[in-house]
């Protein structure tokens, strides 16, 4: 009669325990899912300013120029008509359009993207102008 209780309540500890791991499990999947997520949307969003900002410049001319600061590190490289800019994360690929055409220097972004207006071109680098 004993035994039949351990074994029983073994039993139920081990499904209880087997539960629990799914359930950490599920909820580390959810937080892996949520934090790519906010880093697209947050790199997205610096790309868009970006482009905005090189508008901008664009429209004013020489003398102008931005800084973007950058939540994440990413690579930044022109589209085939040096009019558009384009970042890859993982399996996403992000766009963003210009009006003007950009030149960029170093594609290797980490902290601040600075944009100032160079010779018809917005130039886009992660090093000041000098």
């Amino acid at each position: 009669m004993r035994a039949q209780i351990t074994l029983e309540a073994l039993l139920l500890f081990a499904i209880g325990v087997g539960l629990l791991l799914i359930s950490v499990s599920a909820v580390s999947k959810l937080t892996d899912a949520q934090n790519s997520m906010h880093k697209t949307a947050t790199t997205k969003q610096a790309l868009n300013s970006i482009a905005n900002y090189a508008d901008e410049i664009c429209v004013l001319g020489e003398g102008n120029s931005r800084t973007v600061l950058l939540a994440y590190p990413f690579v930044l490289n022109s589209g085939s008509d040096k009019k558009g800019l384009v970042v890859k994360l993982q399996n996403t690929r992000l766009v963003a359009q210009t009006k003007c055409q950009v030149q960029i220097k170093n594609s290797n972004f980490q902290k601040i993207a600075y944009l100032w207006y160079e010779n018809q071109n917005v130039v886009i680098s992660p090093t000041p102008h000098k």
